[in-house]
């Protein structure tokens, strides 16, 4: 009758160690722990049109759109009408965003996202801060000469309220975040012979709240590093661009992402200019699963040896921030190398090392990391299950 159910969830325990580069306490290094993510979830369908999915995070928080804990814990959910080849989607999700922020955090090739990636969830620009989210999308095979086509335009109700009077504008306005993305992926011969290229546009007014470039610099144990910011922000607008390549067990990546800020006046914009390269190996033959409707990676398709799929990672990292009240550009770069092992579809285990260089001075002050660190180095160990 084409009804179907679904439970599920997740559980990732990490284990850190770093230099005092990334120490924030005290002059030496230190070793942390936590759960990163425990969840569960339901989903479902209910005839040929419609389906539902409800993700709860248990025992931590969610992250709401100013970056803080969010205390219902609500992840994710949503209703959605698929007529092929349309749907729209409406409730707490995300909006249209790059490859990597697509794919899920199970299935991403490192323990953690980017640091490019990372100053977008610190800003809401990746969205789920409410349930007032309305997309609209397509995902269609025929058109082209049959090259697999999707695209996604959202708007989302970010709950910022405006932080400055001005005269009659004084009121309390909606902040919307408006979004879209478009993606393509020629096929080489097989699925696991493509390339994607991709597209995505977003726009906020930031009602006077401060735009931040806070992370945790690729550990999510390190304490949160801001290096600039935007005190009043008006108009935050982001271009990225997509391209993936994937040859059976080989697969690269790169993304570009561009960020303006507009400040309150002209002396206080700021621009944000970030990419990352990555590549990945299995080993043991298998590929990354590739969803052409969602355009983005999934789980290891098919594992093949009886010692489960050992897959190699590399990925290089940089971003560069001019903030126009300062006098010099702040430059991050990060590099990480690492190896994830699969023994069975719901088991992961990765270990990654992880260099991280800052450069720049800033109104005549140096940038550094902690303890007047330029560079540090680090290690991550996760212990994930999925179902």
């Amino acid at each position: 009758n084409g009804n179907k159910f679904q439970i599920g969830g997740r559980l990732m325990f990490d284990l850190d160690s770093f230099d005092k580069g990334l120490n924030s306490t005290n002059g030496g290094s230190a070793e942390e722990n936590e759960w990163r993510r425990s969840r569960i979830y339901i989903s479902g369908q209910s005839g040929k049109h419609w389906s539902y999915k409800w993700v709860q995070n248990v025992d931590h928080e969610s992250i709401d759109s100013e970056g803080e804990a969010d205390e219902d814990k609500i992840h994710e959910a949503y209703i959605k009408l698929d007529l092929k080849p349309f749907w729209v989607q409406a409730g707490k999700f995300n909006l249209p965003t790059l490859l990597e922020g697509r794919t899920s955090a199970k299935w991403i090739e490192t323990i953690e996202r980017s640091v490019v990636e990372e100053v977008l969830y610190a800003n809401g620009l990746v969205s789920k801060a409410s349930f007032g989210g309305v997309a609209l999308g397509f995902a269609d095979k025929s058109l082209f000469g049959g090259i697999p086509v999707s695209g996604t335009i959202g708007i989302y109700d970010t709950e910022k309220e405006k932080k400055k009077n001005l005269g009659d504008d004084s009121t309390e306005e909606d902040s919307y975040l408006t979004g879209m993305r478009l993606s393509a992926m020629p096929s080489l011969g097989d699925k696991n012979h493509f390339m994607h290229f991709g597209v995505t546009k977003t726009s906020q007014d930031f009602e006077f709240n401060s735009f931040t470039t806070k992370q945790h610099l690729g550990i999510h144990t390190v304490a949160s590093r801001t290096f600039t910011s935007v005190s009043e922000a008006g108009d935050v607008d982001t271009t990225g661009l997509e391209f993936a390549y994937q040859k059976g067990p080989f697969t690269f990546v790169a993304e570009d992402i561009d960020i303006d800020v507009d400040g309150a006046d002209q002396s206080q914009d700021l621009d944000f200019d970030g990419y990352y390269l990555g590549a990945t190996y299995f080993l043991t033959g298998e590929s990354r699963k590739w969803e052409w409707k969602g355009a983005k990676f999934d789980k290891p398709s098919g594992i093949k040896n009886e010692w489960g799929a050992w897959q190699l990672v590399g990925r290089f990292e940089e971003y560069e921030i001019d903030n126009k009240a300062l006098t010099d550009e702040i430059e991050l770069n990060r590099t990480v190398l690492g190896v994830n092992w699969f023994p069975t579809k719901n088991v992961r285990v990765s270990l990654n090392r992880v260099h991280l260089d800052v450069d720049g001075s800033p109104g005549g002050t140096e940038t550094v990391l902690y303890q007047n660190e330029d560079s540090a180095d680090g290690w991550s160990f996760r212990l994930q299950y999925a179902m």
